[in-house]
């Protein structure tokens, strides 16, 4: 997955809503279609080229990845008023009222146009290390949803009943991965270094080609990657507890990012 930063916010090719209206530095463009990066206290909602902040609202709205704002029409009766200080926006194609209070936005310049680094971002099969890391990403996603769930449901929050209920789920199964964070990434990848410095440079692609999953159950790059997120933090069940020769992977000591918790959690809440 290809991915970069603005004021520290990390973002991916997968947030850009309309790809077909990126006009390039040094092109045409009139009206100056440019790129708004909207996020929420730093998790990225999605990237909109438009000439203009209001019809790049619109855009984002359409494309689904604020639905967990909208407002509905028991919310609007009972928990919002004339008052709300601009608040509610109504948007997209329908005019669907949604709260933005908590969105911000970055406004971008274009990048000029590259062949290079189109040619080295080409779409390629993915190797193992890749979904290795992939798999570290989404095991520390899937914890801190969870963690940061139970955390609000437990404080007896008023609004927690709009957080999925996660009784008897398996959590990979209920995880919004499409909402997942880029910054996840960006820890896996750490992550994996470190582990691999520890074992002498190896590359996770070869530490995981000497193993050989020793209970039931998935044996892939991802599932892999996911056992070596719980040894790294020592949450749940090691690698060394599920993998044939796992006992001989170093594993170095660290902590999961903590990106989400409490407070940001609402931003996968229920509709």
């Amino acid at each position: 997955m290809n991915t970069s930063k603005v004021d520290e916010i990390q973002f991916s090719d997968d947030d850009v809503v309309n790809p077909d209206d990126f006009v390039p530095t040094g092109d045409y463009n009139p009206h100056r279609t440019r790129p708004f990066l909207f996020h929420d206290s730093g998790f990225v909602l999605g990237i909109v080229f438009s000439d203009n902040l209001s019809d790049a609202f619109d855009e984002l709205a359409d494309s689904d990845k604020i639905e967990h704002f909208e407002i509905s029409e028991t919310e609007m009766k009972e928990e919002y008023s004339d008052g709300d200080d601009g608040r509610v926006q109504y948007l997209g194609n329908g005019g669907t009222a949604y709260d933005i209070e908590n969105i911000s936005f970055v406004e971008m310049d274009n990048p000029g146009f590259s062949f290079v680094a189109l040619y080295d971002a080409r779409k390629m099969e993915p190797d193992s290390r890749e979904e290795i890391i992939k798999g570290i990403a989404r095991c520390a996603f899937v914890c801190e949803f969870a963690d940061a769930i139970d955390e609000a449901k437990s404080n007896d929050r008023s609004d927690a009943d709009r957080l999925p209920n996660l009784s008897g789920c398996e959590l990979y199964d209920v995880a919004p991965f499409d909402r997942m964070p880029a910054s996840y990434y960006g820890w896996a990848d750490k992550t994996a270094m470190a582990i691999e410095r520890a074992n002498d440079g190896k590359s996770l692609a070869d530490i995981y080609s000497e193993t050989e999953r020793e209970t039931a159950g998935a044996d892939d790059d991802k599932t892999f990657g996911h056992y070596l997120a719980m040894s790294y933090t020592g949450f749940g069940v090691s690698v060394s507890e599920e993998y044939r020769n796992g006992d001989a992977i170093v594993i170095p000591f660290g902590e999961f990012p903590h990106y989400i918790h409490e407070e940001n959690i609402f931003l996968f809440r229920e509709k």
